[in-house]
């Protein structure tokens, strides 16, 4: 057997590639800008001086942590990666592109299924290479620890500033930090100090809202302030001069997982930390004021009369209780067992129809709150179109209603003839 060798004589044609880079700083600071803006103008003189290579452009990141992969950058850069825009990605090393071994591993495989090669140039290694995979592995690991020292070296860091009561900048209406000092800034303090005089003067965070845009008082960006940010505003002991230390605390540094702070780790107080807003006596006054609303829940509401039927108006059915329900022009009670979606086929009693009934139960022309919360102990709602009034000295008196027929089917019947047939003609009211 002979065999002959013929050589190549030829050199494959090297065709023109799309490059593009990625670089990322983890630190909003003033040197993280200059060396984001370094990596970028590097790498965008470098591809374009290469003949072969066409520069798409360089993906940067500044600010994110390369433990995490949803990074606006870095996924902009994949993306245009499947869509067969890139060939080469040039990065400045392994830990500028990922931290995690799991991201980088799984990031760097679905890119040479692409047939997309990494260079990585600390590393002086491609992805697309025999040894690639198993330096990327190895590398990418002691990447990893070196994310894990770098966190527990801040962790240190910031609970050594804790036992010193050193407050971390927080960004609080009526407040700016200036350096390691904080100050009160008038105008928006006088905005806090309403806020707390319009809660204990009996408004409910949604109508302090209201008096606000209504006097066109805004936050500091410029945003309306809404309710749920003054119910921050109204807990917030900063206010007062205090401030609790380390209220969470991050339970995964990879995924930078942060729990409430209920004991697992040490809390500081720091008591006069910067100067108040609001007096201490108003700021403990206003957390009661807060626990006595809550406690009371919907009752706490001002001129709310329907809050003498919380809590006190029951299925028949399946004894759960009836909460209110908004709809678009009225007001119903529906059963939270048919809310949950359980088996229950209660009705839903409108409220108009509470409010004659009560009335009717009580000997009044008009539904007194008072006289309801002193005679009537609870009421039954009970099919059919019935209500019954379980009063405080033991009585029970029926009442029923004829519902709406146009809504007939949602009160809980097929037809109209069904209300006609349950109705009592001895104690019937009539809902227009």
């Amino acid at each position: 057997m002979k065999i002959r060798i013929e050589e190549a004589t030829k050199t494959p044609l090297l065709k023109q590639q799309n490059v593009a880079a990625y670089a990322r700083v983890s630190v909003d600071t003033d040197a993280s800008e200059h060396s984001l803006s370094n990596q970028v103008e590097f790498y965008s003189s470098y591809i374009k001086k290469k003949p072969m290579w066409t520069f798409v452009g360089v993906y940067a990141d500044e600010g994110f942590s390369g433990t995490k992969a949803n990074r606006p950058g870095f996924q902009n850069l994949l993306r245009d990666c499947e869509k067969g825009k890139i060939d080469i990605i040039l990065c400045k090393s392994i830990s500028r592109f990922a931290r995690n071994t799991i991201i980088l591993l799984e990031t760097t495989r679905h890119l040479k299924k692409l047939g997309i090669n990494v260079w990585f140039e600390k590393e002086n290694l491609w992805s697309i290479s025999p040894e690639g995979e198993f330096l990327l592995t190895v590398l990418a690991s002691f990447a990893q620890e070196e994310s894990r020292s770098i966190s527990e070296n801040i962790r240190w860091r910031i609970n050594a500033n804790y036992k010193l009561g050193k407050c971390h900048s927080h960004v609080l209406l009526g407040y700016r930090w200036e350096g390691d000092d904080i100050h009160i800034v008038e105008e928006e303090a006088a905005i806090v100090r309403l806020i707390f005089s319009l809660y204990l003067a009996g408004h409910s965070p949604q109508q302090i809202e209201k008096i606000l845009a209504d006097r066109g008082i805004k936050s500091r960006n410029g945003y309306p302030i809404k309710y749920h940010h003054i119910w921050k505003t109204l807990r917030m002991e900063q206010y007062s001069g205090n401030c609790t230390l380390r209220k969470t605390y991050c339970v995964d540094f990879m995924k930078h997982k942060y729990v409430k702070n209920n004991g697992q780790a040490d809390s500081f107080y720091v008591t006069e930390s910067h100067p108040p807003i609001i007096d201490l006596e108003t700021w403990k006054r206003t957390q009661t004021e807060i626990s006595r609303r809550e406690m009371l829940g919907v009752k706490a509401r001002q001129n709310a009369q329907f809050s003498s039927f919380s809590g006190n108006v029951y299925c028949a059915e399946c004894g759960c209780k009836y909460s209110r329900r908004s709809l678009k022009n009225y007001h119903v009670w529906k059963c939270r067992g048919k809310i949950e979606g359980r088996n229950c086929l209660s009705q839903n009693v409108p409220e108009d129809v509470l409010f004659a009934l009560s009335a009717d139960v009580l000997g009044r022309d008009e539904f007194d709150e008072n006289d309801f919360n002193e005679q009537v102990e609870r009421v039954l709602v009970k099919k059919p179109l019935t209500l019954i009034f379980v009063m405080r000295d033991g009585r029970r008196i029926e009442k029923t209603w004829q519902c709406r027929t146009s809504n007939s089917k949602y009160w809980g019947y097929d037809n109209v003839k069904d209300h006609n047939d349950c109705r009592s003609d001895k104690e019937q009211v009539y809902v227009s």
